[in-house]
């Protein structure tokens, strides 16, 4: 019921949106040629993240005040507040620096570890597990680590259905194993987000007509590191890297960035350009297409691979070693993948449209 009530909430605060952009689009309009991480054809408002905030914030108020989730889970809307507010003053003024929102995800995380229990605690590896009970060491890495997925989250946003697809690909996940480990909670604040999710992806995909913009982004990676800490951090018989193998896409992505920029392309790793793995097949594979089904169709090519990994860390949730093997195999597909297409060598496996 609060799943349907969410999407239904995003769903009309979106389509608000959509009917108010006259009146804001001087400040929402994301333009069609803004940098090279513009691809879409036409202009739309990029503040799709004010919907699926204040659909979760209700939403969650409903849980709280019907007793189903304690007073206390208000908070984790608290700590979202800084990292939510910084991306959306990027969208609105186009002018915050990444190093800042960067900045303000670390401060939401670190609210999240003193308020929310959001604590990374332990990684199965002996002798670094000893070093995380020692809470400066412990306070470092899940900073780190939520702060990085939420950032991750923002890196893969810019085509039709990928990030948000990929939020709800990771939110199953989590409600997957939460509702193994009996951990009601959590499965209650992910079927929240889920049905947000699901209320925006009605009008972000196929055709693009909003965007989640960086406040969208940003709060939505906060969320899911957040609520995946927390699981972990409550239940120890979950594996840490299940909340990793669940959210690789977007991490791998991020890291493999941050590694091709600095060292073989000698850039600024804050530094925006094309060559993302979706970028590519938009610009490589998906070239046979035109207008909005060119950028559409970049979506799956990436998000079926995600359910696949996604689905073996839930079916593995608990055996670390698995998931670390599975995680081991992604990185080798996904730098496989990326250097055939940059040899214009296309794997069939992302060819399936044509």
């Amino acid at each position: 019921m609060y799943l349907l009530i969410s999407a239904i909430l995003s769903f009309s605060l979106t389509w608000i949106i959509l009917l108010s952009k006259k009146r804001h689009g001087h400040l929402t309009l994301d333009e069609v040629f803004g940098g090279p991480q513009k691809f879409h054809t036409h202009a739309v408002p990029r503040v799709g993240g004010v919907a699926i905030f204040t659909s979760f914030f209700l939403t969650q108020g409903l849980l709280v005040s019907a007793g189903i989730l304690a007073k206390d889970y208000y908070l984790i809307l608290v700590c979202a507040f800084p990292v939510f507010v910084a991306g959306l003053s990027e969208d609105l003024l186009k002018k915050i620096p990444p190093i800042v929102r960067l900045w303000a995800s670390f401060a939401s995380a670190t609210f999240g570890f003193f308020l929310l229990e959001a604590q990374v605690r332990f990684l199965g590896i002996p002798y670094i597990d000893q070093f995380l009970w020692f809470t400066p060491f412990a306070l470092t890495l899940t900073v780190f680590c939520i702060g990085g997925v939420a950032h991750a989250f923002n890196i893969i946003d810019g085509y039709n259905g990928l990030m948000v697809g990929q939020a709800i690909i990771s939110a199953l996940g989590v409600t997957a194993v939460s509702y193994i480990v009996n951990d009601h909670e959590i499965l209650n604040i992910t079927l929240v987000l889920i049905g947000s999710l699901f209320g925006f992806l009605f009008w972000n995909f196929p055709k693009g007509k909003i965007f989640a913009g960086d406040g969208g982004a940003y709060f939505i990676g906060f969320i899911l590191a957040t609520i995946s800490a927390m699981l972990v951090y409550r239940n120890p018989t979950v594996s840490p890297w299940f909340v990793l193998v669940n959210v690789i896409y977007p991490v791998w992505e991020t890291l493999f960035s941050v590694t091709r920029r600095k060292f073989f392309h000698k850039n600024a790793i804050g530094l925006p350009d094309s060559l993302h793995l979706h970028q590519l097949i938009f610009l490589r594979v998906m070239c046979h297409f035109d207008g909005w089904k060119r950028n559409s169709y970049t979506s799956p090519n990436l998000l079926y691979l995600s359910v696949i990994f996604s689905s073996m860390g839930v079916l593995f949730w608990d055996n670390t070693l698995a998931i670390f093997v599975i995680v081991v195999v992604y990185i080798i597909l996904y730098v496989y993948i990326y250097f055939r297409i940059v040899n214009f060598r296309t794997p069939k496996l992302l060819l399936p449209f044509r």
